[in-house]
């Protein structure tokens, strides 16, 4: 469940065993409900350091360790949180055996990060190289990201070589005291699947009832109270003051589904005035409740 504002969002999917989806997702005003059916992910590489560095070549004080991870062990580059990286470090780690890249696959590189640098200046990054020798970048991240985070990265520019990974921190800063813990890896994958892209098309409005905050708000004189109903119904939209006395009946009677709006001008059920203060503003509807507060402002 997420509640937001209408628009265009990044998304990300994921579950274990199952192959991610990554795109964007259109929410409309109202209720929006979207499926998202995830294939089953084949494992072309893993890491969870529970063997240690065995599979890894590394530059730096790199330590395995199970006090900071996501899971069970993890690697950091300067036992992160407990110590900071050094002035001017380049430390990292690599395969030491080449990674197959199966072509025409749908293919991700994820990983559990919790990140902590200068931002802007001390990079993290992932590399890729088909020799060993001559590195691309695919990944890269600095700032303060010091909770769990899994990152995916697209492999497809490797369909059907053999590829070596190198996490590798740099520092640039000119004082050690603008050095930080560092970066801590775990779970390290390489899945494939089939991708989910096309699935948004499913994104379909599910018509709900639901009250939803005025604007403006404050206000003066007039607002614009917003509302949508799942069904046909009977609904009553009423204005109090904090004593819990009617000020206005806006709406009362029987409504159709979809979204309605109503303008409340500032004034009582007899055409007077109201006096600035705090007001709530209540829907009800057969099997809805929900009432907000809005500050009249003269």
């Amino acid at each position: 469940v997420h509640n937001g504002y209408a628009g265009t969002y990044p998304i990300q999917i994921y579950a274990e065993g199952y192959f991610p989806h990554l795109g964007t997702i259109t929410l409309e005003e109202g209720h929006n409900y979207t499926e998202f059916n995830l294939s089953s992910a084949t494992t072309v590489f893993s890491e969870n350091w529970e063997n240690g560095l065995t599979n890894w070549q590394i530059e730096g004080p790199w330590v395995v360790q199970n006090e900071l991870s996501a899971s069970g062990f993890a690697i950091t580059d300067s036992w992160g949180g407990n110590g900071f990286y050094d002035l001017n470090c380049d430390v990292w780690i690599k395969t030491i055996n080449s990674i197959y890249i199966p072509a025409s696959e749908n293919i991700y590189l994820t990983f559990d990060s919790h990140l902590y640098t200068e931002w802007n200046f001390d990079t993290a990054s992932v590399e890729a190289s088909v020799d060993g020798e001559a590195w691309t970048p695919v990944w890269q991240k600095s700032g303060l990201w010091d909770v769990w985070r899994k990152e995916f990265i697209p492999l497809g520019d490797f369909l059907g070589q053999n590829i070596y990974l190198r996490f590798r921190l740099t520092d640039s800063s000119n004082s050690v005291e603008l050095t930080d813990p560092g970066w801590t890896i775990d779970n390290i994958r390489i899945v494939t699947g089939i991708s989910t892209a096309n699935q948004e098309e499913l994104s379909t409005p599910l018509p709900q009832s639901a009250l939803y905050p005025n604007f403006p708000n404050p206000f003066n004189p007039e607002t614009v109270i917003k509302f949508s109903l799942g069904k046909p119904t009977k609904a009553s939209l009423k204005i109090y003051n904090l004593k819990g006395q009617l000020v206005r009946s806006l709406i009362n009677g029987d409504m159709l589904t979809g979204t309605h709006s109503v303008v409340w001008n500032g004034r009582d059920d007899k055409g007077n005035a109201a006096s600035s203060g705090v007001y709530l503003y209540r829907l009800d509807t057969d099997d809805y409740s929900r009432s907000f507060k809005m500050v009249l402002m003269k």
